[in-house]
């Protein structure tokens, strides 16, 4: 019992120091791996999946989506994928009103897919 705490405690304790990073315009990776102290390190997958649900959250749909190109152009996984996915997915679903407020236009959503389906298809080719 007092294992599984500690390792809540480590996880709470990384993740919060990883949203911290994240906020304060710091590589969250780098200051994840500064505090050699915590067993748990988050994937870059992770952690895109992470920075794409917060720009989102913000209602900075360009800044999540340039975080998923981004993030394509130094590794392409299939959870990144879906990740790429899910945010497309996600902001289809929004009023055109609200894709405006964004500063975000519905036709970027199919050229986003295009785009990532295309990466994706060539990269398991």
């Amino acid at each position: 019992m007092a294992f599984e705490q500690d390792y809540m405690k480590r996880l709470a304790q990384s993740i919060g120091k990883m949203i911290v990073a994240i906020t304060e315009g710091k590589n969250a990776i780098e200051s994840n791996v500064e505090n050699d102290n915590f067993d748990m390190k988050l994937s870059e997958d992770d952690l895109l999946e992470i920075m794409v649900n917060k720009y989102v959250d913000e209602g900075n749909l360009n800044k999540a989506e340039d975080a998923i190109f981004n993030a394509l152009e130094s590794h392409y996984t299939t959870k990144s994928y879906k990740t790429a996915l899910e945010f497309y997915k996600t902001i289809n679903e929004y009023s055109d009103e609200k894709l405006k407020n964004c500063n975000f236009e519905r036709s970027e959503i199919e050229q986003g897919i295009d785009e990532v389906q295309r990466k994706y298809n060539k990269k398991i080719s």
